[in-house]
């Protein structure tokens, strides 16, 4: 369902024409953020365009803050030099109990090489996130319809079209895109998961048999880190291999072979089930990639948006 949605800042983009490839897709050295949410930016002063807050190696990065039920959804939008409407545009979703922060290396590697980005934090989605909500609230039904709100805003203020749209996402935050994008397959052009956690409904059941289980208030969820009741009762029942391929179109997935968190099989089926998904494994890699493997999963991601945007 399709929530409502407030939108604080209102895009001015470059009027240039971008190159119909991608280029290389490392950043300059030195293009990290130059800004980051303090509580006082939290609350974005209201205005009509974007506010920069970052210049990288070919980019520059705006606030660009969405909202629904009076709470905030703090986020970044990076756009390549000479962007204009036809250039594709991914929204990077985050992991568990991390933020839009953890993903600004993947907005400054597909930033620098052509494509927008959009990185942002789900509302309680972390302990220390910049949007507003709750982990007690949160859960990957919740974050999945925080990703519509967002891909509805950027749609309906015309900084995207759908054959331009791009979902990637990291751990949870895979399994949250990879659900979006079977449920919203005409609205994504093309799909890129690392390490995505399709094993997160497993071990929900591994703790819990059923929702009559799981207890009221605050459980103690991944990594120690406190979630809600509701984290575990909207996932128990979910089996995403039997909704994710719905999504038709291109996939690629990115796993390392020792992720001691999300087994590699997983990966494995969930290349099995999409009818056009491409599984590249990092030998050695964890939960987590070194900027060299980044590097890596960026030129790969590049290549499927070029290609995607190629043939439509």
């Amino acid at each position: 369902m399709r929530g409502r949605f407030t939108c604080w800042a209102v895009a001015a983009l470059a009027a240039a024409t971008l190159a119909t490839g991608l280029a290389g897709c490392t950043p300059g050295r030195g293009a990290g953020p130059t800004e980051s949410p303090s509580a006082d930016q939290s609350s974005a002063v209201v205005r009509d365009d974007l506010r920069l807050v970052e210049e990288g190696d070919g980019y520059a990065a705006y606030v660009l803050p969405f909202g629904t039920d009076g709470q905030r959804i703090y986020g970044r939008l990076y756009l390549p030099d000479g962007a204009d409407e036809k250039t594709p545009l991914v929204v990077v979703s985050h992991g568990f109990a991390s933020s839009w922060a953890a993903t600004a290396r993947d907005a400054e590697r597909l930033a620098a090489a052509g494509a927008a980005c959009y990185v942002f934090d789900f509302r309680g989605g972390s302990p220390s996130g910049a949007s507003d909500g709750s982990m007690l609230d949160m859960s990957v039904e919740t974050e999945a319809a925080d990703l519509e709100l967002v891909m509805d805003g950027l749609l309906e203020q015309g900084l995207v079209k759908t054959d331009r749209l791009f979902l990637m996402g990291e751990s949870q935050g895979g399994l949250v895109s990879a659900l979006v994008a079977a449920r919203r397959p005409a609205d994504v052009a093309g799909l890129v998961l690392v390490y995505p956690a399709f094993s997160i409904p497993d071990d929900a059941r591994a703790r819990f048999s059923s929702v009559d289980e799981i207890p009221e208030g605050e459980v103690e969820g991944l990594f120690g880190v406190t979630v809600g009741r509701r984290y575990y009762a909207d996932i128990l029942g979910l089996d995403p291999f039997a909704e994710i391929g719905a999504y038709e179109g291109p996939v690629l997935i990115a796993h390392g072979d020792a992720d001691a968190v999300v087994p590699l099989a997983y990966s494995e089926r969930a290349a099995e089930v999409y009818a056009n998904a491409e599984l590249h494994v990092l030998p050695g890699a964890g939960h987590g990639f070194s900027d060299d493997d980044l590097d890596d999963v960026c030129g790969w991601a590049s290549e499927l948006i070029s290609g995607a945007v190629a043939e439509s």
